[in-house]
């Protein structure tokens, strides 16, 4: 667990998981913020306070070639 304090004292919290992987994060007003992986550690889903979640997709671009 990391904790940040800014000039005006608030305060957030960082949790990781043993991979090294954000998993939450909380901040002065404790609206907390939670972070998904997969097993390859590719981040999967960011939980929103509201409790919706913003699932993560591949963000690549595929090409294709051939004859036109």
């Amino acid at each position: 667990m990391t904790k940040v304090i800014d000039a005006e004292a608030n305060e957030t919290t960082l949790e990781y998981d043993l991979n090294g992987n954000l998993t939450k994060v909380t901040d002065a007003l404790l609206v907390e913020t939670d972070y998904e992986y997969d097993a390859l550690n590719h981040l999967t889903k960011i939980v929103s306070p509201s409790g919706s979640g913003i699932y993560m997709g591949n963000s690549g671009t595929d090409y294709e070639f051939g004859a036109i």
